[in-house]
């Protein structure tokens, strides 16, 4: 039981991280965007 519980919560962690890690991703995305293309395209 308290294994089940501990894979839940590490399954939760690794969820969270990969938002963080998508969002940081996005984030350096847009800005390489942005920054290359001041006129915005």
């Amino acid at each position: 039981m308290d294994k089940q519980r501990n894979t839940q919560r590490a399954r939760r962690g690794a969820v969270i991280t990969a938002v963080i890690v998508g969002v940081i991703a996005i984030g350096v995305f847009i800005a390489t965007i942005v920054l290359f293309n001041p006129a915005g395209g």
